[in-house]
């Protein structure tokens, strides 16, 4: 049996502009636009989206918007529990005297949902987050930022809608075809597979699709005691939202306990990288033999890359007996 797992790389080799600067980009354009464009509200005062444009210019263009929201969620949980954010008796934050990294600084003075206008060295946060006896209202700070992450997910659906999935795929992989595969692990949200005659039932969407409205974008789960970012932690939001779960009886497996192993996994435009690495590492777990394709061209960093992260997500030990075993191989992508 063949499992063929894709990520953006997939929709990338088929010519679609899936790339996180894409996006980033529409919503640029989006806050330019008039009252009452559709989608503008989404991005208009959205704490994620000014980060992204902003962090996005400084790198020429290149962005990870998940790293992005790691590092957003991060900011708003030292603020609401580290007393070393603020100056002391105050709702200051002076880039001198804080616990806030500079970078961490920098970002949240973008935040205008949460902190008025600043100087160059201090921020005011907003009095409406600050209770008097009990200091910051972590409720209404965490429930709004949860509503930039809804509205950014709104905006990244419509995306996804207007410039993507209504673009024609004019070339197919014939190691795609070759591959012939029983069964898709889906990590995007479009149904670019369905140029290949795969039906939705052999099909799971692990982050939810544009079709089900039950997208998932978030964080990894580095803490498993922190509560308070749940809603942005991707296991949860998979929970929540009810997306679709790997279907191992169909391959031989019993249970996810279960130590038979009887199919052959095809990753093909995924990283590999340890932000999925709970499903990843699920997924070697449960595979007779895993095939990694990676872009041959201009030179090795991509299969350097994905050998990297896969030691960070399985550990070096499994990486290193699995390719002597050759039960791990990598192929180019041709």
């Amino acid at each position: 049996m063949n499992i063929l797992v894709i990520g953006n790389g997939f929709d990338l080799a088929h010519g679609l502009k899936t790339n996180y600067i894409d996006f980033v980009r529409f919503s640029e354009e989006l806050l330019k636009s008039a009252k009452g464009t559709k989608g503008r509200d989404w991005a208009i005062s959205n704490s994620f989206v000014k980060c992204f444009i902003r962090v996005a210019s400084e790198n020429q263009s290149w962005i990870d918007c998940e790293k992005e929201i790691e590092i957003i969620v991060t900011i708003i949980l030292k603020i609401m529990n580290d007393k070393n954010v603020f100056i002391k008796n105050t709702n200051i934050i002076d880039k001198n005297e804080t616990s806030l990294f500079s970078n961490e600084f920098e970002r949240l003075k973008l935040m205008n949902r949460f902190c008025e206008k600043s100087s160059t060295q201090q921020i005011k946060f907003r009095d409406n987050y600050v209770k008097i006896f009990e200091g910051i209202n972590k409720n209404l700070l965490m429930e709004k930022l949860k509503g930039d992450l809804y509205d950014l997910i709104k905006l990244f659906k419509y995306y996804l809608e207007e410039k993507v999935m209504n673009q024609p795929v004019t070339k197919l992989s014939q190691q795609i075809v070759n591959i012939n595969p029983d069964y898709v692990i889906n990590f995007n949200y479009t149904n670019t597979y369905e140029q290949y005659g795969i039906n939705r039932k052999d099909v799971c969407y692990i982050h939810g699709s544009v079709q089900d409205d039950n997208m998932v974008l978030g964080i990894r789960d580095v803490n498993e005691k922190d509560i308070d970012s749940i809603y942005f932690k991707k296991f949860f939001q998979r929970i929540q939202k009810h997306t679709d779960v790997i279907k191992w009886d169909r391959f031989g497996q019993r249970s996810l306990s279960d130590t038979r192993r009887e199919a052959t996994t095809y990753f093909f435009g995924h990283s590999l990288s340890n932000t999925d690495g709970d499903i990843i590492r699920n997924i070697y777990d449960n595979s007779e033999k895993i095939i990694v394709f990676y872009l041959n061209k201009p030179n090795k960093m991509d299969y350097e890359q994905k050998i990297i992260n896969l030691i960070d997500t399985l550990g070096k030990t499994d990486v290193i007996q699995g390719m002597y075993s050759e039960r791990i191989v990598f192929m180019p992508i041709k």
